[in-house]
């Protein structure tokens, strides 16, 4: 029978980082969608921008901790996990494309799914290009931060410090 409790103590802290980036993006979710509620009927614009801008920040972000940061390995899943997946929810947008259809609201429903899906993938295009733009500078000006081990950024290093071999 294996160790349970070992793997609990092994991943308890990771856990316990994402159940704070969850509850910190979740906060900031239900405080945007105060200050900018939605109505019945109309085009979720809260839930709208909230995914959207979250697509891009994750894009990004992931560029940055795995291509230049020597970040710790509690990072990707306090903000990647916990906080940009309490803040962006697709279960928000299912939910207002099926009002759509109760409602026969179908010039919504169509503009909303074809929006999100688009806008959602311009800004993680446009996240992952920022991302790997500043990385290109940061290598030009001789400025990055040495890469984490294990990442895709240092087994690029690796591989540009071997000499190429000819045949």
């Amino acid at each position: 029978m294996k160790d349970k409790s070992g793997w609990l103590r092994r991943r308890g802290p990771i856990y316990a980082v994402i159940a704070l980036g969850g509850f910190a993006g979740g906060d900031a979710r239900y405080a945007l969608g105060l200050e900018w509620p939605e109505k019945p009927g109309v085009f979720p614009w809260t839930t709208f921008g909230i995914n959207v801008s979250g697509a891009f920040v994750l894009a990004l972000l992931l560029v940055l901790i795995l291509e230049v940061w020597n970040a710790p390995v509690w990072l990707r899943p306090l903000l990647a996990t916990g906080f940009l997946g309490a803040f962006t929810t697709f279960s928000a947008v299912t939910f207002a494309l099926v009002q759509f259809i109760d409602s026969s609201q179908w010039d919504l429903f169509l503009a909303y799914a074809g929006f999100s899906t688009l806008a959602g993938l311009a800004a993680a295009s446009l996240g992952m290009l920022l991302g790997r733009a500043w990385v290109r500078a940061r290598i030009e000006h001789g400025s990055r931060a040495p890469a984490q081990e294990g990442s895709r950024a240092a087994a690029q290093e690796t591989d540009a410090a071997q000499p190429e071999v000819l045949p």
